[in-house]
């Protein structure tokens, strides 16, 4: 008995491969959900999905046309640039996340109002993935796995500006920063009365007659050292 069972589920398993491997897939949808690619595959060819909802996301709306492929290249087609990796065992597809997977966000920051590109703004993710700062060109670039974040800009003078962004696809986002209106005045003073001698002290003219004239041996400035020496000894 437990020899015929065996058997049959042998049987099975190589009708169900060899069907998925003769099998040819033809199907042309645009930016339909790929939850509902999904559901026409198992309608007209039998396959059978088998995933977590919490480690894919089939809302995205793909677009792809398929005449005559194997279900392998109709799965590579179908699940390309969607951060879902998949195996293949005959008929079952079995779905994950794909770790390897990175989206962008990018665009430009300028000025509101004058429109000028603005150098060197701090660009960070929370939950924190990825950083950058402006280019020369007002450039900024993050790749990151499909998540929902807040992606915040700093900038110096200018008010901070979070925006929050489920980044599932590739996406250009511009930004524009509002010079901030906080800002505190700061005065430098100078005291024009207040002098400061450093290295300084007076030396009598009869002091210096005490010592000989041939500054070609002596020099002016080992007297005033030999000077100074003795007038701290005293």
């Amino acid at each position: 008995m437990q020899q015929k069972q065996l058997l049959t589920l042998v049987l099975l398993f190589t009708l169900a491969t060899t069907f998925a491997q003769q099998s040819k897939i033809s199907l042309s949808v645009s930016q339909q959900p790929i939850s509902e690619v999904m559901q026409q595959l198992t309608a007209l060819y039998q396959i059978q999905f088998a995933y977590s909802s919490d480690q894919v996301i089939l809302s995205r709306p793909i677009s792809v046309s398929l005449n005559n492929v194997s279900l392998e290249d109709a799965l590579k087609k179908i699940f390309a640039n969607t951060g879902i990796a998949f195996s293949q065992s005959g008929n079952t597809v079995a779905l994950y996340k794909d770790v390897n997977y990175r989206v962008t966000i990018s665009g430009e920051i300028r000025e509101k109002g004058t429109g000028e590109l603005l150098i060197g703004v701090v660009v960070g993710a929370d939950p924190p993935k990825s950083g950058a700062v402006s280019n020369a060109y007002g450039f900024y670039s993050l790749s990151m796995p499909p998540e929902a974040y807040t992606i915040q800009f700093n900038y110096l003078g200018f008010q901070v500006v979070s925006k929050k962004i489920f980044l599932d696809v590739s996406q250009t986002v511009n930004i524009e920063l509002t010079p901030s209106t906080n800002l505190e005045e700061v005065i430098v003073r100078a005291d024009a009365n207040r002098v400061q001698k450093l290295n300084a002290f007076d030396i009598q003219l009869q002091e210096i007659k005490k010592y000989p004239h041939d500054f070609g041996r002596t020099g002016c400035s080992e007297i005033c050292h030999v000077i100074s020496r003795n007038s701290k000894r005293e």
